[in-house]
């Protein structure tokens, strides 16, 4: 004869509450508030300071084909 014993199991320990009152699930709300606030605003600035070798310094649209409104010079990205 045999006995066959349960396994025995114990209860998980609590965290104890933050002192600061925040919660996990505000915790996890905060970067999709930062995305909503950035989809407001318009997005991200897709536009580069360029420097070119004629003395002109002037901001443009990013992109791998740029050329200086001056001098018509390709500026490297």
């Amino acid at each position: 004869m045999s006995l066959r014993l349960a396994p025995r199991t114990f209860p998980r320990p609590r965290r104890p509450a933050r002192r600061d009152g925040h919660t996990r699930t505000a915790s996890l709300a905060a970067p999709l508030d930062e995305v909503a606030r950035h989809q407001r605003a318009g997005g991200p600035e897709d536009t580069a300071l360029y420097a070119c070798s004629c003395g002109l310094s002037f901001r443009a649209d990013v992109s791998a084909s740029v050329a200086c409104p001056r001098c018509a010079t390709a500026q490297a990205w």
